[in-house]
């Protein structure tokens, strides 16, 4: 069985910390082992995939992960579509932009909040080889 569980920045603007747990409602974040609710920013809310990566680190809706495997590497973000998890890659000329989130291949490297230039940095690469 597959745990649900949830992440988001806490809404304290002096504070950058993301707690982890029980999604109470889309602004409310009940954490492990605490009695309160923790206020939280609803626009960085994302769900646990119920995978690891291939160092063991927990796979979120909005993380950024690096796909290798194959011949190319591929970087994207997590999204939750069609009933399921899949990458949304930048390299768009291979599955439609979407390829399937396998724990051995994906690695995280970051997410769409604090790291938002690493996608940047893909869609220059890109641009780069056309």
């Amino acid at each position: 069985m597959r745990e649900i569980k949830f992440r988001a920045k806490i809404k304290n603007p002096h504070a950058d910390k993301w707690v982890y747990g029980y999604l109470v409602s889309e602004t409310y974040i009940n954490e492990k082992n605490n009695l309160g609710y923790t206020p939280v920013r609803k626009e960085t809310v994302g769900q646990y995939t119920g995978l690891h990566d291939k160092n063991g680190k927990e796979i979120y809706e909005g993380d950024i992960v690096k796909i290798t495997g194959s011949k190319e590497i591929d970087i994207g973000k997590v999204i939750y579509e069609y009933d399921g998890f899949t990458v949304d890659v930048m390299n768009m000329d291979r599955f439609y932009g979407r390829v399937h989130l396998l724990e051995k291949f994906t690695e995280v490297i970051g997410n769409i909040y604090d790291n938002p230039d690493l996608l940047e940095k893909e869609v220059d690469i890109i641009n780069s080889n056309i």
